[in-house]
């Protein structure tokens, strides 16, 4: 049951003679016997290069290349595995990476249900966490924004429009204080819901590395608004402790405690003394 985008493949294989076909066949399938089929190709990573050697061929054409990953989507599970793979094996090759920042719309799922919805912004979330350079992690934290904004109900969602919120704090660790905003953003999607694990453990991520990131900015000494920024990590510290004596259980809210304990220490002990305020919130 060959779907109509692939026929041309098929017909091109059925038009070689009866030698070459049996030859090509045995040959992908490292095999010496014929069977009448073709295996998968091994390792994965052969299959995933030429997989997307082919999209980008087709690019030239696009409405053609939107036609076939519609219909690549439909099964949405099996086409969301390879094309995550194909990201976590060719994030870092510059041609691969330029290709699917052209052409997010086109090769993003078209939304048609929740699975799609589903894999449209967990892919967003990967690319954000696989793919380095400015240009695209901005592109895939829009596109996740945008989402959000059409399907604000989806947990699936809101959870990755979370960690995209948490993740920007990379391109703000020169000016730590401009990711506060994103810091209230998810402290605003956690109030819609208190007990979500995962919005606990971004917001608890988030409080950490603006502690650690002001902590690094003061270790530099006499720096302005020192006093204001010591406040916002008290701040911050307790807020983080509070969430924890909220839900002792939650794990990843004791490591981003633990780690934000640590660096307040250190940045004491390279002063030679406790900031008074410090001490009594670390006591």
């Amino acid at each position: 049951d060959i779907p109509d985008m692939l026929k041309q493949a098929s017909q091109q294989l059925d038009c070689l003679y009866d030698d070459s076909y049996v030859k090509l066949i045995c040959g992908v399938n490292q095999e010496v016997e014929y069977e009448n089929f073709i295996y998968s190709m091994e390792p994965d990573i052969v299959g995933e290069y030429y997989l997307l050697q082919s999209f980008i061929k087709a690019s030239c054409r696009k409405e053609r290349l939107r036609e076939r990953i519609s219909e690549y989507w439909l099964k949405t599970e099996n086409f969301f595995n390879v094309f995550a793979r194909c990201i976590y094996d060719y994030c870092t090759n510059p041609l691969i990476k330029g290709f699917i920042r052209e052409n997010l719309d086109l090769l993003l799922p078209p939304d048609r249900n929740e699975l799609e919805i589903e894999a449209h912004s967990r892919l967003l979330h990967i690319m954000l966490i696989k793919f380095r350079g400015k240009k695209i992690q901005d592109a895939c934290s829009a596109k996740i924004k945008e989402l959000y904004e059409k399907y604000p109900k989806n947990k699936v969602v809101i959870n990755d429009y979370a960690a995209s919120l948490m993740l920007e704090f990379k391109n703000h660790i020169p000016v730590v204080w401009e990711q506060e905003e994103n810091v209230m953003k998810i402290k605003k999607l956690l109030s819609e819901d208190p007990e979500s694990y995962y919005v606990l453990a971004m917001y608890g991520k988030s409080l950490f590395n603006q502690i650690s990131g002001y902590c690094q900015y003061l270790m530099h000494g006499n720096r302005p608004g020192e006093g204001k920024i010591k406040k916002q990590v008290v701040d911050h510290y307790e807020e983080l402790n509070g969430l924890f004596e909220k839900h002792p259980e939650h794990d990843l809210l004791k490591r981003s405690l633990d780690m934000a304990t640590a660096i307040m220490k250190s940045y004491s002990m390279e002063k030679n003394r406790f900031d008074s305020d410090w001490e009594k919130t670390l006591r």
